[in-house]
């Protein structure tokens, strides 16, 4: 897991920018929306901060560090000082806040990955080279098959490039080769 730093400084920003807010004796009319929109901002920046492949890995640290912790402990840490007090509200609208960035930062990520998959899958498939797809199954042993009438036709097996990948090959009928199996009675020598 390798840390973005361009999303690292802005991080580094954000917390600076929330710590003075949150501790500052400074108070807001619409301070509910205030929480709402730092941890929103905060928890999609930390999602962004590390660079994996790994959606439960950096879902459940964000979860953990920002929803939970920072959330929650936010507003304990703040009904420990005096000019500041300890409100439910506030913590629901931490927890809001930080749910919805993790949402639609996990809802991103997914496309992104997909994205990236498809591509890499593209790019193989264009890699192999047109003749490798077009086997021959002409072969001597397989130029007729019988069908249950007794009767041969010769092999349909030639037209296969007419097929695509998603379509369904109609198989013929072949009728059951009989099979000559020595009597178990006269193995054991019963009469």
């Amino acid at each position: 897991m390798r840390v973005r730093k361009s999303a690292l400084l802005l991080f580094a920003l954000g917390i600076a920018l929330a710590a003075y807010l949150g501790f500052a004796n400074i108070s807001f009319r619409n301070d509910k929306l205030l929480h709402f929109s730092v941890f929103f901002l905060l928890t999609a920046l930390f999602y962004w901060l590390f660079d994996t492949q790994s959606t439960r890995a950096i879902r459940n640290m964000t979860f953990v560090c920002c929803t939970l912790a920072g959330g929650i402990g936010s507003e304990f840490i703040q009904a420990l000082l005096p000019y500041r007090s300890f409100d439910v509200m506030d913590i629901i609208a931490n927890i809001v806040g930080s749910l919805l960035a993790l949402l639609l930062s996990m809802v991103y990520h997914k496309r992104i990955v997909e994205m990236r998959r498809r591509e890499r899958y593209e790019e193989l498939r264009n890699s192999i080279p047109p003749e490798a797809d077009d086997v021959n199954f002409d072969m001597d042993v397989e130029n007729q098959y019988t069908d249950f009438s007794g009767g041969t036709t010769p092999s349909d097996r030639s037209n296969l490039s007419r097929y695509t990948s998603t379509d369904d090959i109609p198989l013929r009928n072949i009728a059951p080769e009989p099979v000559n199996a020595p009597n178990i009675d006269d193995e054991l020598g019963v009469d």
